[in-house]
């Protein structure tokens, strides 16, 4: 009697497991079904000179697939119409020829906040 109540106990524990991804270690992005329903992503974020730590106006900020903003006077800037799932790279440059890089995840549905320090 032991022997099958373990048996059986085994087979439930297997069958509440999920499943591996498909692919083993594929990244798997949002289903694009959800997204159509779900927020838009938007970046945030604050240019800051890496060495005095203060904002920088006037940064071009570039996000992948070509989109870009301006930091204002505070050093803020926000990136919008970005795709769900978007990755790479987000880069900073001034006038001045200072430069700094971000690299993006891809991007879930809503607000991401990132400090961008530019060298």
């Amino acid at each position: 009697m032991k022997l099958h109540t373990a048996a059986l106990s085994l087979v439930l524990l297997a069958a509440c497991t999920n499943p591996p991804p498909a692919g083993g270690d594929e990244l798997l992005l949002p289903d694009a079904g959800a997204a159509a329903t779900g927020p838009a992503p938007i970046v945030l974020g604050t240019v800051l000179d890496a060495n005095t730590g203060k904002p920088v106006a006037g940064a071009t900020v570039k996000a992948p697939g070509g989109l870009q903003a301006k930091s204002d006077e505070h050093g803020r800037f926000v990136l919008k119409g970005l795709a769900l799932g978007t990755a790479g790279e987000l880069v900073g440059t001034t006038q001045g020829g200072l430069s700094g890089k971000n690299r993006l995840r891809p991007l879930a549905g809503g607000p991401l906040e990132v400090v961008l320090y530019v060298r």
